[in-house]
């Protein structure tokens, strides 16, 4: 870039390659190009490689951008190049510094420190996060297995995996039983009341390539809980991290609620005669009843008719 008002000249780059990265071609839109270059890097090249410019004394008249490297007045003069990047994960840090003639130009402005410019290219594919709970449903104040899955889509191992979850607080507050295994994953799992934390973990490679950090958690009160690692929560030494969330749902269901009507449909009857009660049970809680027993106390001066009554019944102490 060339902020002045005035056309300026660039005589040679110097750009020094990532281990394992090799120069490809000039590339298409590239400004700097054969024809107006006195040397460019071979291809395969590695290393610290260079681009020369056409001496400017060699160009007729005023210096076009045909003839050299020229950037014009509050203009711009730009290289493209591809490069070959190995099939190992990692980050890739690339510098370049310009030149005009023996001074190096400044990459920073506006401030004149001459530092190389910059770029780091990061290869491989995001690894993912998955949750989920077991058992689900739980009983309100009940326990239940939350297991988080990392998962690495790449040939090679991640290394640096780091995230921590925030245990939901709604509708209350989801806590840690207890304290999570360590290490797990390759790395150290610690934990707070709500919420746990993986560092420096390690995801191996394959197709995919996964771990596991399970811990044991409760809540309190029925409801649904929504348990989420953001997208980006989990991090790598590659600069790699999840571009999607990774959720799962925990239900946790209220206690029975029973409820019983009785009737005896307003029956009046001789003495000696027979009166039919109808007892009415329900459940309006959110899982089930088990185990349920029903006791009636038989009125005074009356017995227990078992051969007209529904069959279950059994009447203490002497079944009259």
């Amino acid at each position: 870039t060339n902020p002045s008002s005035f056309d300026t000249t660039l005589d040679s780059l110097t750009d020094t390659l990532p281990a394992g990265v090799t120069y490809g071609a000039i590339a298409a839109g590239s400004q700097i190009v054969a024809g107006n270059s006195a040397i460019l890097p071979s291809a395969g090249a590695s290393g610290t490689i260079t681009f020369k410019a056409v001496d400017v004394s060699t160009c007729p008249l005023l210096p076009t951008l045909a003839c050299t490297w020229v950037v014009p007045a509050n203009g711009t003069l730009t290289l493209k190049y591809t490069v070959n990047v190995p099939n190992t994960v990692g980050s890739y840090t690339n510098s370049v510094a310009g030149k005009i003639g023996t001074e190096q130009i400044d990459t920073t402005a506006p401030t004149g420190d001459n530092v190389p410019a910059t770029s780091t290219v990061t290869v491989g594919s995001a690894p993912t996060v998955s949750k989920s709970f077991s058992p689900n449903p739980i009983s309100a104040g009940g326990t239940s297995t939350l297991t988080i899955t990392l998962s690495n889509p790449n040939g090679s191992t991640l290394t640096g995996a780091t995230f921590t979850d925030n245990l939901p607080s709604s509708p209350a507050q989801m806590t840690v039983v207890g304290s999570p295994s360590s290490p797990q994953c390759g790395g150290t799992v610690t934990n707070t009341a709500t919420s746990v934390t993986l560092t420096n973990g390690s995801i191996p490679g394959g197709s995919p390539g996964t771990c596991t950090i399970v811990l044991t958690v409760t809540v309190p009160t029925a409801g649904s809980y929504v348990n989420t690692i953001p997208a980006s929560g989990l991090t790598t030494t590659s600069g790699l991290s999840n571009t999607a969330a990774g959720s799962a749902t925990l239900v946790a269901l209220g206690p029975p609620d029973l409820a019983m009507t009785k009737s005896d449909g307003g029956a009046s009857v001789a003495p000696g005669g027979t009166v039919a009660y109808t007892l009415t049970y329900s459940n309006t809680g959110a899982q089930s009843a088990t185990g349920v027993v029903l006791t009636e106390t038989v009125p005074a001066n009356t017995t227990f008719n078992a051969g007209a009554s529904t069959a279950g019944w059994v009447c203490s102490p002497n079944n009259n």
